[in-house]
């Protein structure tokens, strides 16, 4: 990695936060949450588990259990599946590293639009990459 974008990257992480360009004129800029916000966040989390768990529903594992008995999942669905973030990973990198790129920007946004479906259409449209 050349210096200049070697001293970008420190930059960046230094700062704290990411600046995410929308356009030519408008930016995003991404905060990680604070203390205040994770405990909220958790507390609504922990509320709505408690509630799911009162009203029975079925974990992850029990839905994938009744799926596999009732044939509608085979363990190629799993492998599959485990692969999709790890993917996704790796082309988080390819498009922060293609920055410059618009082509290759947009065929790594095609990727992750595909990979979202692929997922969403084998866990159902509550799952959000």
């Amino acid at each position: 990695m050349e210096g200049r974008r070697r001293e970008y990257l420190v930059a960046r992480i230094c700062a704290g936060y990411l600046r995410f360009k929308i356009s030519s004129d408008n930016c995003l800029i991404i905060k990680p949450l604070t203390l205040e916000q994770k405990y909220i966040a958790q507390e609504i989390y922990n509320e709505a588990y408690e509630k799911a768990f009162e009203e029975n529903l079925l974990t992850d594992e029990e839905i994938l259990d009744m799926m596999r008995k009732n044939g509608f999942w085979a363990n190629i669905d799993d492998r599959r599946l485990e692969q999709i973030p790890k993917d996704i990973e790796n082309k988080k990198v390819d498009l922060f590293e293609s920055y410059f790129s618009s082509e290759t920007r947009e065929a790594i946004r095609g990727f992750f639009e595909k990979s979202r479906g692929s997922v969403n259409k084998n866990y159902g449209e509550e799952a959000h990459l």
